[in-house]
């Protein structure tokens, strides 16, 4: 699970840094919830994906 969180940390920091075509919706990588819950945010921007 660590692991995990920490991947997740190492996208959001990727689509901050522009690197990453983000969806956004609804909490963008600079949102607090993303920062609070960091693999939300990964399966947020999975659900977009596919």
């Amino acid at each position: 699970m660590e692991a995990a969180t920490e991947a997740a940390r190492r996208l959001i920091a990727y689509d901050r840094d522009g690197e990453g075509d983000y969806h956004g919706t609804p909490y963008w990588p600079d949102h607090p919830a993303t920062t609070a819950n960091p693999r939300g945010y990964v399966r947020q921007e999975y659900a977009a994906f596919v």
